[in-house]
């Protein structure tokens, strides 16, 4: 699967050519710049529109928003399945929202300790650790005890917005933002390494499953 702020098109198995399954009208596409998209327990595809959702089942689409209980801010920048089935979602204005049903809400904000209530990026360090790429810096949400965990000591993220974040298999963490910054994170000691200054990174990065390749973007 493939999306941008107006398309998405899907690869079939054994396919030589993608096909269109945008949705219909400019409202169920949105307009956003990012279009992050996973695939949910039942196959089903969840894509952002703005501050709502829009669920592709294979032959129609349903949107998610407002009237179903959804508002967890505007727009939608990224977003997560955990290990039950759960959607996290990082939105440019509410922190973070977990969807634990169509109308049962649990947020984070910069009041409840984020870095930053603006998040371009998630990612799960384990089953039991959520990383959030904030507007200034990462954090981590410890699923438990419900509470934020920032990896470095000072208040002060010199590096800019998170936009991509990642466990190798050494434990340290990478954040990448998006002035082209690759910083190494130990989380122990909380200690920052900047591993590489890049131009521009548009959309993060990731690890081959060794865990021994980083591969930006």
């Amino acid at each position: 699967w493939a999306s941008s702020s107006t398309h998405l098109i899907e690869l079939a198995p054994k396919a030589n050519r993608f096909q269109d399954h945008s949705a219909p009208q400019r409202e169920a596409i949105g307009s956003q710049s990012t279009s992050p998209i996973l695939i949910d327990r039942q196959g089903r595809l969840l894509r952002t529109i703005d501050a709502a959702l829009a669920r592709w089942d294979g032959a129609t689409w349903q949107r998610i928003g407002a009237q179903n209980g959804l508002s967890p801010g505007n727009p939608i920048n990224a977003l997560a399945l955990d290990p039950n089935g759960d959607v996290w979602m990082g939105s440019g204005s509410n922190g973070i929202a977990h969807w634990v049903g169509y109308e049962s809400w649990e947020g984070w904000t910069q009041k409840d300790g984020l870095p930053d209530s603006s998040v371009w990026s998630l990612s799960w360090r384990d089953k039991s650790h959520l990383l959030i790429g904030t507007e200034r810096g990462p954090a981590q949400l410890d699923i438990a005890s419900r509470q934020i965990f920032h990896f470095f000591a000072s208040k002060d993220w010199q590096y800019g917005q998170v936009s991509g974040l990642l466990k190798d298999s050494r434990g340290s963490v990478w954040a990448s933002t998006w002035t082209g910054k690759v910083v190494r994170i130990d989380p122990e000691t909380r200690r920052l390494t900047l591993a590489a200054d890049l131009q521009w990174l548009l959309f993060g990065s990731t690890w081959t499953t060794s865990g021994d390749l980083l591969f930006l973007a």
